[in-house]
């Protein structure tokens, strides 16, 4: 389902038809399903105006760096007292600064430790091993018994 909601959702936003994607990892683990994937690197991105407003690129080591990190607390019932992360990212060619926050920035955490293979500089005020130990399980469950 996420899948083909990632393969259609992309021409109403860039204007282009993903044709090929390899899924690297889907997480059925949150109410938001976050899907990884690789596309072709001829992809160019061709922002639709009425979708999109601006097309960021990030370094994922943004993701582990104190520096632009700012960690917000939030009361959320039922919940209580949670950490939003914020990062701020400042365009060298533009000079803009953009902010990445909420459930972006805490999976661009996640997306980046494990990718990079190294923790954050800052406590992510989330029990980081098993949240991955969760999600690698989840990963490995789900594209197992999607293959059966």
């Amino acid at each position: 389902m996420a899948l083909s909601l990632m393969l259609r959702k992309p021409p109403f936003e860039t204007a282009q038809k993903i044709t090929s994607v390899m899924l690297l990892a889907q997480s059925p683990v949150y109410l938001v399903t976050p899907v990884v994937g690789i596309v072709e690197d001829t992809f160019q991105p061709s922002p639709n105006p009425s979708e999109v407003t601006e097309v960021l690129e990030v370094p994922l080591d943004l993701f582990l760096r104190s520096d632009n990190y700012t960690a917000i607390p939030v009361n959320i019932p039922p919940f209580g007292l949670r950490t939003v992360h914020k990062f701020e990212h400042l365009d060298s060619k533009t000079q803009k600064s953009s902010y990445i926050w909420g459930l972006t920035a805490h999976f661009a955490i996640l997306l980046s430790v494990i990718i990079l293979e190294r923790s954050p500089l800052f406590d992510p005020e989330f029990d980081l091993d098993s949240t991955l130990d969760i999600c690698e399980k989840t990963i490995l469950t789900y594209n197992f018994l999607s293959k059966l």
